[in-house]
Formats: C-alpha cells, sequence, structure tokens
C-alpha cells in the first residue's frame, strides 16, 4: 500500500501520494504567490513570505491539539536553496515521528 500524506491548502485537505506531494511543491516553489502555503495537519507548513521566499516550520497545537498559527508562526525558518526533493524528504520524516 502506498503512504498517502494530508495536505491542506485553501481551506481543502486532499491525500497525496509521495509523488504527487513532490509534484506540488515543485509547482508552489515556482508558482506560488507570496503569503501563500500549504499545511500537512499536525505536521508542517510551507509558505511565501511576503517576499517570496520559501519558509518551512513544524507545526505547532493548543494545549486542546488544535492548530496553534501564532506559535507555528513563531517557528518557521527561511529556507535557501532547498529543492523540492529535500523539502519533500523533511516533510516525510516529520510526518514519521508524528505518527
Amino acid at each position: 500500500m502506498t503512504r498517502t500524506f494530508p495536505i491542506n491548502a485553501g481551506g481543502l485537505t486532499v491525500r497525496h501520494t509521495e509523488d504527487q506531494l513532490l509534484s506540488l511543491t515543485a509547482r508552489f516553489i515556482r508558482d506560488g504567490k507570496p503569503g501563500t502555503g500549504f499545511i500537512m495537519p499536525g505536521v508542517a507548513l510551507v509558505t511565501k513570505n511576503d517576499h517570496g521566499q520559501l519558509c518551512m516550520g513544524r507545526v505547532k497545537t493548543d494545549a486542546n491539539g488544535e492548530f496553534d498559527l501564532a506559535a507555528s508562526a513563531m517557528a518557521i525558518s527561511k529556507l535557501f536553496n532547498e529543492t523540492s526533493d529535500t523539502i519533500v524528504a523533511r516533510l516525510i520524516r516529520w510526518a514519521s515521528e508524528a505518527s
């Protein structure tokens, strides 16, 4: 069985295979607009800041287990010269750690 990963983009959560996640990430790096991004619920978020620089961080939750946007935003780091392969490898590793 192929492992799938839930991705929330624009309020809609869709399960992606590893290949689809790689394609989504590559398209986002190339075509994503500043201020947009996607979330792997309970794991990570990938976004572009207002200057168009790619950023990534682990998702933080509050005491009720709900997504905490403020805490998650504080944990975001800018990415430099990252490829879609390296980003997806990190997403998969973090998803495994979160399971």
